[in-house]
């Protein structure tokens, strides 16, 4: 088994203000998808990435928060899986998707 970082972006939209209920919704499809993973042994992290210390350094300098790139990286988890193709599957069932533009970025992890 080999390990996969998946990235998962949104686009940055300030005019998007979800519900309570839509936050309940979208809680519990990310706890379903990622209980799932965690139920199949997929699943090896996933922390949480917090907004508080966020930003962007670049050659012409720094910028505060995670905004400047024009999508936001909301999360990540790392999970196992046999093959990239494997992983890509696993990346299709995510939660991000049924976000207007939201993407998820599949990267394998070298090990140390």
């Amino acid at each position: 088994m080999s390990q996969f970082a998946l990235l998962f972006r949104s686009p940055y939209d300030l005019t998007f203000v979800p519900t309570a209920e839509q936050m309940e919704a979208m809680y519990s499809a990310w706890g379903q998808w990622l209980g799932g993973l965690a139920a199949q042994g997929k699943l090896v992290s996933a922390p949480q990435l917090g907004f508080n210390t966020a930003m962007v350094v670049g050659a012409s300098g720094t910028a505060a928060g995670p905004y400047t790139a024009g999508s936001v990286l909301m999360g990540l988890a790392i999970v196992e899986a046999a093959d990239a193709a494997e992983a890509e599957s696993i990346g299709k069932t995510c939660p991000i998707l049924h976000q207007p533009e939201g993407t998820v970025e599949i990267r394998d992890i070298v090990p140390a």
